[in-house]
């Protein structure tokens, strides 16, 4: 390869090309005046390659059985609290027939309830670690994290609350015909409802609490 003089004395400009990246020796030889030759190494490595731009990626929804028995048991949290909802407003609407349906239902209710009120209390809370409602002392030291485990320890109790009434109303259909004391019935069964929408609002309250809960975390 020969070098070209450059616009300034003593300036020379040439290409070579290599054929693989590594270390290389060259030789540099002076031909006219000043006659002698240079040795020196040269260090070569390879073209960059120009990285794509990555395709985005479409979200994967990986169904696999936690994600279907977590899915089941918030769903079913919310289709026991509606069943007992239900079976409430069809003895209120009719309070002498049915009476069974409106006992075995609310008593399904409760049971998907506690269930399911189980494994979100492990598993669904704002906090690393699940709760335990009879050892509050361990509560994270995160803003508004009391206020949300009272919140839920009041909606167990009301939860205890509505249980009673239920096996008041259980009682009393036992020992009752059809028609009988018929103001009872429904009493206990709004009593029921009043509880139900207590709950339905203290349910809110936590979803407002989570979200701060999660946010401060």
């Amino acid at each position: 390869m020969r070098l070209s003089a450059g616009e300034d004395p003593g300036l020379y400009a040439g290409e070579t090309r290599f054929p693989q990246p590594g270390r290389w020796e060259l030789t540099v030889e002076v031909i006219g005046r000043y006659v002698g030759d240079a040795h020196f190494t040269l260090d070569v490595v390879a073209p960059l390659v120009p990285q794509r731009t990555p395709e985005k990626e479409k979200p994967q929804f990986d169904i696999d059985f936690p994600t279907l028995r977590h899915l089941a048991m918030e769903w079913g949290h919310l289709a026991g609290f509606g069943l007992w909802l239900l079976a409430t407003g069809v003895g209120l609407l009719n309070p002498t027939d049915r009476r069974l349906f409106v006992l075995v239902a609310t008593w399904a209710g409760f049971v998907v309830e506690g269930v399911t009120g189980l494994y979100k209390m492990e598993y669904s809370t704002p906090f690393a670690e699940g709760l335990r409602l009879f050892n509050l002392t361990q509560i994270p030291r995160v803003f508004f994290a009391r206020e949300y485990v009272y919140t839920l320890v009041v909606k167990h109790a009301l939860m205890v609350v509505a249980m009673g009434v239920t096996l008041a109303l259980t009682i009393h259909v036992w020992r009752t015909q059809p028609g009988d004391r018929v103001h009872v019935y429904r009493g206990l069964l709004g009593v029921n409802l009043v509880i139900a929408l207590i709950i339905a609002a203290a349910a809110a309250v936590l979803g407002v609490y989570h979200a701060i809960v999660l946010h401060f975390s």
